[in-house]
């Protein structure tokens, strides 16, 4: 399951999930997509999580529901996270370029709105470490 190991390192990556929650997280969509495949069902659609969640509910306590709620929603913003130059997207071996792009969009933006230098460095290194 190659998209599962994607994420895996974007959590990684991203620092979402502490070491510790990081297991749990990829068991929740791990068992999400195996419903999803079991009832026929597109994993990517959004729709199907909450049948997955109502079934999931009925055997397990409610934190966990939560807890896989939260790794269903950063599987699908992982799925759905295109980076867009000039209306194409670029490709995903090239992080450091999409960030580039998204760095000139965020300066443009905040030059057109007349903000500071600093205002600018301050938001380019909260991009940064985001």
């Amino acid at each position: 399951m190659d998209s599962l190991n994607g994420f895996k390192s974007f959590l990684e990556r991203k620092h979402l999930v502490s070491e510790k929650k990081l297991a749990f997280y990829l068991y929740w969509v791990s068992s999400f997509v195996s419903y999803c495949e079991k009832q026929g069902f597109p994993s990517s659609d959004n729709s199907n999580i909450d049948p997955f969640l109502h079934v999931l509910a009925k055997t397990r306590e409610e934190w966990q529901v939560a807890q896989a709620r939260e790794a269903l929603r950063l599987y699908h913003f992982y799925l759905a996270r295109p980076e867009w130059e000039d209306g194409r997207i670029v490709p995903a071996h090239d992080p450091e370029q999409g960030w580039r792009i998204v760095a000139g969009k965020m300066r443009e933006a905040l030059r057109l709105r007349h903000r500071s230098v600093r205002t600018e460095k301050t938001y380019l290194q909260w991009l940064r470490s985001f």
